[in-house]
């Protein structure tokens, strides 16, 4: 009897090495239990206890999610050729059914991990600047990463790279957030 990855080298198909998935389930477990802090903290709020407190929390919370969706859409290529393909892709989606859900953001993951990883680092940038200063160096690789989206450059991002930065900021600012 073959093993399945003999099969499927037979019918030509591919199944995709263990390995690749050690990114993509320690960046989910990392960000899941971001998440189970923030609704640990949304449980024990008393409710408005400071405005900026309250806002900063919401934005966290956002943040979360964003990187949370993020985090499944990080592989595949990242080419700009691929991710203007894929942004066409999706707002043919869009336009054509009137809905998103993940099947599409996975069908278009070159883009919609661009737009949720950007979503993660804008409101990151706005809770630093008005809410909830983070450490110089967070702020820097904010700014550095918000600025190269509008720098021409030959080479691609790297997706989780740019995402464990969001994610480390992240973490800093709920633990900051936590404490005061």
């Amino acid at each position: 009897m073959r093993d399945v990855r003999q099969r499927t080298q037979m019918s030509g198909e591919k199944l995709t090495d263990p390995g690749e998935f050690e990114w993509l389930v320690d960046s989910r477990a990392r960000i899941h239990r971001l998440l189970l802090d923030l609704y640990s903290r949304t449980l024990a709020s008393t409710g408005f206890e400071s405005a900026k407190k309250e806002l900063a929390l919401q934005l966290l919370v956002a943040i979360g999610f964003s990187l949370w969706r993020a985090a499944f859409l990080a592989d595949g290529e990242r080419t700009w050729p691929k991710m203007h393909l894929d942004q066409a892709k999706f707002l043919e989606s869009l336009v054509r059914d009137n809905a998103i859900g993940y099947t599409q953001d996975r069908a278009s993951r070159c883009w919609t991990f661009g737009y949720y990883l950007n979503n993660a680092y804008l409101r990151l940038l706005y809770l630093h600047g008005s809410l909830l200063p983070l450490t110089a160096d967070h702020a820097n690789r904010i700014n550095a990463f918000l600025t190269d989206q509008f720098t021409p450059r030959d080479s691609e991002p790297n997706a989780k790279v740019a995402w464990e930065h969001a994610y480390e900021a992240t973490r800093d600012a709920f633990l900051e957030l936590s404490s005061s």
